[in-house]
């Protein structure tokens, strides 16, 4: 009997440390989250008259500006919205980006540099743990229509819903497939919703954001979002929904560009030349990303050295604080900054009329911060805050533990329900 006894406390003490052992899901968030990014969607197309279902939102629930991370980017801003930390941080620190120490692949020689094409690659997103690897790993099933980042395995997880990026997948389209996942039994319906809508920043580069196509494309915007909560409606669904912009938007002009080889003097390329021997550029536009190349070192100090008009290069350690950039291996060695509304290049660039990813200090670039739903008090104008916040916001709503960022739940509490 005391061997049988013996026998009884040993399995019972095994047990209860394997249990304090190993990692326990925390409880499911009550209430769903279902977060909405509306790419470039400058905080003022909210007061243009166009957008019945987000003012509904907004007036029923809380509303605020919010204040991109540099770069103003797409990426990089994605990211940070779901990670809290700002891009230097996280790791996405633009569109495009180089870095020497991605594993060799012999079947792509452009293994190192990131494009969007490579958004599913989780080598370019681990410097960080997104809202939703944190909901997977608490027993929170999550589902994804093409928020950036969602396509990748990060830490070893992924979604349980997600989909590749399909640019030519309409806004009503996309809403129609988070409705299905919304549709699913509910032992298996996710918890945590992502939606992204792009055709905003598309029209918006193409036509600039004054112009009769952009103003098209934020009511289809806003049609897409009271689809969305008239379809949630019809299931019986209650939810809490944030509807965030990455950035925002401003006009720009090809005839308001700084050209890197022009600067640097066109002597010995030919008319036509594709590229400069001295220099590769990783990224342009509102920001260039210049990696010198072996003999162009020189040449490239000088641009730091240079007072331009309308922009300033920088060593990487040089960059202003405020911007919060520079420190991360993947920042190039020397960065160009220009003014709102210029925009430097290499030998050309396109033909756009708008553009963002610039100082976030500028009101051009300001996004939206939208709130509504049970867990959200109705009625409530924050005051403006920086987008690292939001990520604290959602990880209160799905009643988890933050991971370690750069921001906090402060600017957001006044908003939410104790």
């Amino acid at each position: 009997m005391t061997s049988f006894r013996s026998f009884v406390l040993v399995v019972i003490s095994l047990a209860l440390s394997a249990c304090a052992s190993a990692p326990r899901p925390e409880a499911a968030a009550p209430v769903p989250l279902v977060v909405v990014s509306i790419d470039a969607f400058r905080a003022d197309f909210y007061d243009r008259g166009l957008t019945p279902n987000l003012k509904r939102l907004g007036d029923g629930g809380a509303h605020a500006v919010i204040h991109p991370s540099f770069p103003s980017l797409t990426f990089p801003n994605h990211y940070t919205l779901v990670t809290g930390k700002r891009p230097d941080h996280h790791g996405m620190v633009a569109n495009y980006m180089y870095d020497a120490t991605h594993p060799a692949d012999p079947a792509d020689p452009k293994a190192a540099y990131f494009t969007k094409e490579k958004s599913g690659d989780g080598f370019w997103w681990d410097e960080a743990r997104p809202v939703w690897v944190s909901a997977e790993r608490a027993g929170i099933a999550s589902a994804s229509v093409y928020w950036p980042g969602t396509q990748a395995e990060i830490d070893h997880t992924r979604p349980a819903h997600w989909l590749d990026y399909d640019k030519t997948t309409t806004s009503n389209d996309r809403v129609d497939k988070l409705l299905a996942w919304m549709d699913l039994p509910a032992g298996q319906r996710p918890g945590l919703y992502l939606l992204y809508l792009d055709q905003v920043d598309v029209i918006g580069h193409k036509y600039g954001p004054d112009s009769p196509e952009i103003n098209a494309a934020i009511s289809e915007a806003d049609a897409a979002i009271g689809r969305l909560v008239d379809g949630m409606k019809a299931r019986g669904i209650t939810a809490n929904i944030l509807v965030v912009s990455d950035h925002g938007l401003t006009s720009v002009s090809p005839q308001r560009t700084y050209f890197l080889s022009d600067l640097l003097g066109r002597d010995g390329l030919a008319p036509d030349a594709r590229s400069d021997p001295r220099y590769e550029l990783i990224y342009w536009g509102s920001i260039a990303l210049v990696r010198p190349l072996p003999g162009g070192d020189a040449a490239l100090d000088k641009l730091t050295k240079t007072h331009f008009d309308h922009m300033r290069c920088y060593h990487k350690g040089d960059i202003p604080p405020r911007l919060r950039y520079g420190h991360n291996p993947r920042v190039t060695e020397i960065v160009c900054i220009p003014e709102l509304g210029w925009q430097v290049a290499g030998l050309a660039i396109d033909q756009n009329l708008g553009n963002h990813g610039y100082d976030p200090a500028y009101s051009d670039m300001n996004a939206i911060f939208i709130a509504n739903g049970p867990g959200i008090r109705p009625g409530v104008e924050l005051q403006p805050f920086d987008n690292v916040d939001v990520y604290d916001a959602e990880m209160s709503l799905l009643h988890l533990r933050p991971e370690p960022n750069d921001g906090t739940l402060g600017p957001v509490k006044p908003a939410l329900v104790p």
